[in-house]
């Protein structure tokens, strides 16, 4: 019903239309309650939204704080699980303590998932530190012990020759046998079960970077094998440098104690080593007899090295050998050249052979041999004219005339092509050296000593 004051007047709402349409009921609540009732809507909302935000705050704040103190004590402690898992545990402890009540588990769990994942790279990379040092440890023992047993082998005595009937017995032993078979054989055995042991603990992967127990086993083998040829190569070595101390270090050509050196060692690796290790029987069953070619290769080119550096323990005495070897040399060698042209009775007849010796033991090349080879043989042909067509007498008109005598051997001689080895230039230098050598035959106080 409508209310008028005055004079009346009728007033329509939109909300009286609808509901005497019957399109809305009427509003018979209170509205007080209706106000709280939004405003607490609201205020849940807001709560709600503001504890979403702190939650995200939190957890993200955590989590990076988290992962920079894991990370930290993971590169600290990078090799070392223990030290890390009881950082990380007290750190998770104290954490977990300080978070509020509703986030106590999401921290412990995600706390913990960091350091577990960290912990296990970590605890890997101590496993592979720890096989990777006795890796190293074993490899350092193996050095050592060739070492050691390179040493041993030099220490023992030097084996006599013996009668050569003995070197064919069987039974026939000696030092070294003896030393492979007492220390050797033991030591290597036990390094054998120790590199067997961290073979088999080791990961697959670290496998493929290890040698296998065969063939660490054949390593060694290979190496005693190295150490006992590199042992007589010094045994020859030394005893051939002691004949030259005693000697008096001098140099005798026809006796080059060095060269006699080279060859033996080279003939005893190249051709007899190379065939067969067992070149004698002086070592017995320390002799590594299957070795393959290529191994003996190997070896072979292992012990030229050796010999080279252990003549260099002797280089104050192998400079004055070939000192006194290069002065020798160069006297025996002007003496020729000089003898075989004006002495030359002072040889008989020298064989091709016996002339390449020499020339081989004065160590000339090819342009000195052919000088050396023409001053002998020109030499000789001087000294044969001589006795062939000239008188023992001087002044005697009778025999063929000096001007004729020696144009005819000028011309024979240089058909030959002595000359210059002779060290003549024309006709006049020739008949120098024919007075001289007559005069030594009429008169050989002449000779010069």
């Amino acid at each position: 019903m409508a209310l008028t004051t005055g004079k009346r007047q009728v007033t329509t709402t939109a909300s009286s239309v609808a509901n005497r349409m019957g399109v809305v009921p009427a509003y018979a609540g209170d509205p007080v309650s209706t106000i709280a009732k939004v405003a607490t809507e609201k205020l849940d909302f807001f709560a709600k939204r503001q504890a979403s935000l702190e939650e995200a705050k939190y957890k993200a704040d955590l989590e990076i704080k988290t992962s920079k103190f894991i990370n930290s004590k993971a590169r600290e402690h990078f090799n070392d699980p223990k030290t890390f898992t009881a950082t990380t545990d007290s750190y998770i402890e104290s954490l977990v303590n300080e978070a509020p009540t509703r986030y106590k588990s999401w921290t412990k769990s995600m706390i913990s998932g960091k350091a577990i994942r960290k912990g296990e790279t970590i605890f890997a990379n101590r496993i592979k530190q720890d096989h990777d040092d006795a890796i190293k440890l074993l490899e350092e023992r193996a050095r050592t012990h060739n070492e050691e047993t390179l040493e041993d082998l030099f220490d023992l005595a030097t084996v006599s020759q013996g009668d050569p009937e003995l070197k064919k017995d069987s039974t026939f032993t000696n030092n070294i046998d003896d030393y492979h078979k007492n220390v050797w054989l033991p030591k290597v055995s036990e390094m054998y079960k120790s590199h067997l042991e961290v073979f088999n603990a080791a990961y697959p992967e670290d496998r493929n970077n290890m040698l296998t127990p065969q063939e660490f086993l054949r390593t060694m083998q290979i190496s005693f094998e190295q150490l006992r040829l590199n042992t007589k190569v010094k045994n020859i070595i030394d005893t051939t440098m002691l004949e030259i101390n005693e000697m008096g270090g001098d140099y005798q050509i026809g006796n080059d104690k060095i060269k006699e050196l080279n060859l033996r060692i080279s003939k005893m690796l190249n051709e007899e080593y190379m065939k067969s290790p067992q070149i004698d029987m002086l070592d017995g069953k320390a002799t590594l007899v299957n070795t393959t070619k290529e191994e003996r290769k190997q070896i072979i080119s292992n012990a030229e090295s050796f010999m080279k550096g252990h003549l260099n323990v002797y280089n104050n005495q192998l400079v004055k050998y070939e000192s006194e070897k290069k002065l020798a040399i160069a006297d025996q060698l002007n003496n020729d050249l000089y003898n075989f042209v004006n002495n030359p009775d002072d040889f008989g007849i020298i064989t091709e052979s016996q002339l390449e010796r020499k020339m081989i033991d004065l160590e000339l090349d090819d342009n000195q041999k052919l000088n050396y080879r023409n001053s002998y043989f020109g030499g000789q042909i001087i000294k044969g004219s001589i006795n062939e067509n000239l008188q023992n007498f001087v002044g005697d008109t009778s025999g063929m005339k000096m001007d004729t005598f020696s144009g005819r051997l000028f011309t024979l001689l240089d058909s030959k092509g002595y000359l210059k080895a002779l060290g003549v230039n024309n006709q006049e230098d020739l008949k120098k050296i024919i007075i001289k050598q007559h005069m030594k035959k009429i008169f050989p106080s002449l000779r010069e000593i």
